[in-house]
């Protein structure tokens, strides 16, 4: 199956190539696409295409650690302000996980996303179509680092890994990706995850306020990708083929 995700998913990533130095312009230019597609962010993309688009702009800055770098700028910058005020006022990292991982799925279509348990160990992962795993690190990275800095953020610095799994080989920067993470790293391996001990689920959120979640459980609710338009067009779309 095809995935796709909302164009929402690029925030931020021009604004970062060009205060690298990079030309947004010969970015776009070098992936065949449009300044068009930045203008809708509800609207679907193919999950390859915001891949590719990520690795290019790792190469037109000349930075292999560009998605460890987007990843700070989208939280420093209040990127997705409405996932990150959810996530500040969950009752615990469990709650906040789910509820993250739920409006995940409302953005995306063909990628799995889970929280699993086993014994002492947690385990939060992204499955992209395996013909996507492990050709573009750029995409998991970001995806993984955004989480990891709105977790431990929420946390008030208490959120540890013991871990990092990834579908790739090393891109070049295992040990900027070990100082980001702060844990061993583990490439080549059958899912992207993030693991970390069963105990912290249960974490409390220093910011915990219940109204403002419930109002913005409410919010993102409203957003839900199955409404839009464009996911409307999408199915018909598979189901005629």
């Amino acid at each position: 199956m095809l995935a796709y995700m909302t164009a929402r998913s690029l925030d931020g990533l021009l604004e970062l190539v060009k205060e690298l130095g990079g030309s947004d312009t010969r970015l776009i230019e070098a992936t065949g696409i449009s300044h068009a597609l930045f203008s809708d962010a509800d609207g679907l993309i193919p999950y390859a295409l915001h891949c590719q688009l990520l690795e290019n702009a790792a190469v037109e800055v000349g930075r292999r650690d560009f998605a460890l770098l987007l990843a700070r700028h989208r939280v420093a910058s209040n990127y997705a302000k409405e996932l990150q005020i959810y996530t500040y006022s969950s009752k615990n990292l469990r709650q906040a996980i789910l509820g993250l991982m739920d409006h995940l799925r409302t953005r995306t279509l063909g990628i799995d996303y889970a929280l699993e348990v086993q014994r002492d160990t947690a385990c939060f992962s992204r499955t992209p179509p395996s013909s996507e795993a492990a050709r573009y690190p750029q995409a998991s990275i970001l995806l993984l680092g955004s989480l990891y800095l709105m977790l431990l953020k929420a946390s008030g610095g208490r959120f540890e890994l013991t871990s990092v799994s990834l579908t790739f080989r090393d891109p070049g920067i295992r040990a900027e990706l070990k100082a980001f993470f702060r844990c061993p790293l583990y490439f080549d391996a059958e899912i992207n995850s993030l693991n970390f001990p069963a105990r912290l689920l249960e974490l409390g959120i220093a910011t915990q306020d219940d109204g403002l979640h419930d109002l913005m459980v409410d919010y993102l609710a409203s957003r839900q990708l199955q409404e839009t338009r464009d996911f409307t067009e999408l199915v018909r779309h598979l189901l005629s083929r």
